[in-house]
């Protein structure tokens, strides 16, 4: 049997940095994943002397919420657990986050994502 790895999805977003805190405190050691590799790393690197065992220290992926495959990619088995915090500024502000992001306002049902592998989808928001 697989072992169960929770994936963040969004986690250098406000409610994901926040979210991704709480996981790594609690020894959970998740897969930290947002558009931009960088601030991903970043954020790992902050958060991994919080993490109780170097086990349980969270490591990184790169997703974008633009292109489904890249999500669909997050997940290794059906054991795996998706954590989502995207869009949660745009579901705030709305269209207005939308026209000033130019990026769109949605984000991939849980069809869409979990559909590959039967993996589960959490959304935080």
């Amino acid at each position: 049997m697989a072992t169960m790895r929770i994936v963040l999805f969004g986690a250098t977003g406000y409610t994901g940095r926040l979210t991704a805190e709480a996981m790594v405190r609690a020894g959970l050691a998740p897969v930290l994943a947002g558009r931009h590799h960088d601030a991903v790393a970043r954020l790992a690197d902050r958060l991994a002397p919080l993490s109780p065992s170097r086990d349980a220290e969270p490591r990184i992926a790169v997703a974008d919420v633009a292109d489904p495959s890249s999500v669909r990619d997050l997940l290794e088995s059906s054991s795996d657990v998706l954590v989502s915090t995207v869009g949660c500024g745009a579901r705030l502000l709305g269209d207005s986050w939308a026209a000033r992001t130019r990026r769109p306002s949605t984000v991939p049902s849980a069809a869409t994502v979990t559909s590959k592998r039967d993996s589960r989808l959490l959304h935080a928001c």
